[in-house]
């Protein structure tokens, strides 16, 4: 199904907000499933091999929660409109904080539709190489709804790649993959971070 984001246009300039660094900006995803109500949180990172030439010393992110989910009905005014003040929480710029570190977002989602009475599984990709000009309303969106037959476990997951190169990050030092993202130093940092929901 072809969808278009929606959005308070005076807050275009705060959609692709400019948080201090990539880890702040990833936080607001982990933000996200807790709010889910997610008690599990998967973290796996395709890191680049030191013998490998790429522009960035990551490939992939992969963030899933075992929360509540999207449902197809809830789907147009939780994810793809934004810049609204009647969003809980805030005006739903966080999911997107991940386009700070990488320019493609794919999430898929399975969730309870109450209307529908059924489980849908539903899938979308956000690129932003197929952007054209600076209106987020203007951008054609794909989204995939399935229905599921029977009880299916609700999840969230999304995957972060395409991440951005020194010619780039050179310019807008905000993009570049923070120090918080090396393998020695993520465990503790996440934990710093959350050490409440950590411990419960």
């Amino acid at each position: 199904m072809e969808e278009q984001f929606t959005f308070n246009k005076r807050l275009l300039s705060e959609i692709l907000a400019k948080y201090s660094d990539t880890y702040v900006a990833f936080c607001e995803l982990i933000n996200n499933a807790i709010q889910a109500e997610a008690d599990e949180i998967r973290l796996d990172i395709e890191y680049t091999p030191t013998d490998e030439v790429a522009v960035s010393a990551i490939k992939k992110i992969n963030l899933r929660d075992n929360g509540v989910g999207v449902s197809k009905t809830e789907f147009r005014w939780k994810i793809l409109e934004v810049g609204t003040k009647a969003k809980q929480g805030g005006k739903g710029i966080g999911r997107f904080a991940a386009l700070q570190m990488a320019g493609r977002l794919q999430i898929h989602t399975v969730a309870y539709d109450a209307f529908e009475k059924c489980f849908f599984k539903t899938e979308f990709v956000l690129d932003t190489k197929t952007w054209t000009g600076d209106s987020l309303d203007k951008i054609p969106l794909t989204v995939t709804y399935t229905p599921l037959e029977g009880k299916h476990e609700t999840y969230y997951n999304v995957e972060i790649s395409d991440f951005y190169g020194e010619d780039v990050v050179k310019e807008e030092k905000h993009r570049r993959v923070h120090k918080d993202f090396q393998e020695q130093n993520l465990a503790g940092a996440i934990f710093a971070s959350y050490p409440e929901p950590i411990f419960h």
